[in-house]
């Protein structure tokens, strides 16, 4: 997950990803919607018109729910969003990585020259974008 945030308190960007598991979290019998905010959210909104909401059509089974939580909280922790704070991003490696794992997949067995070269490409793509590549092709 890369994110980049320019001047938003922690407090704001903490609530909003809490928002995003309550909500899924929520059922007809449970709803969880402290950390909603009434802009976007349908039960906020039914709420306040008095009108009936069903949850049923987005929410995620609670078994679900409850395996994703303890990635959902380690990757929306404190800790990890203050990495993210006044425009950093999070690990500053990981676009490099996704450009060389979507050349060369982990989970399907390559070469050695294809992997080598997927990373040559990655770098170049990294640094210079994919205009390179047309003009390392221009060359030829």
């Amino acid at each position: 997950m890369t994110l980049s945030i320019l001047f938003i308190p922690i407090t704001t960007f903490f609530c909003s990803f809490q928002a995003i598991f309550w909500h899924k979290f929520s059922t007809n019998n449970d709803p969880h919607h402290k950390f909603c905010d009434e802009e976007w959210c349908g039960y906020l909104k039914a709420k306040k018109n008095n009108t009936n909401y069903d949850h049923t059509p987005h929410g995620l089974p609670r078994t679900v729910m409850n395996e994703i939580k303890p990635v959902f909280d380690s990757m929306c922790s404190k800790q990890s969003l203050m990495r993210v704070v006044n425009g950093s991003t999070q690990n500053a490696n990981e676009a490099f990585h996704s450009l060389i794992w979507t050349m060369s997949p982990k989970h399907k067995a390559s070469s050695e020259v294809t992997f080598n070269i997927a990373c040559c490409l990655a770098v170049s793509i990294f640094n210079d974008g994919y205009y390179k590549l047309g003009k390392t092709k221009e060359k030829d």
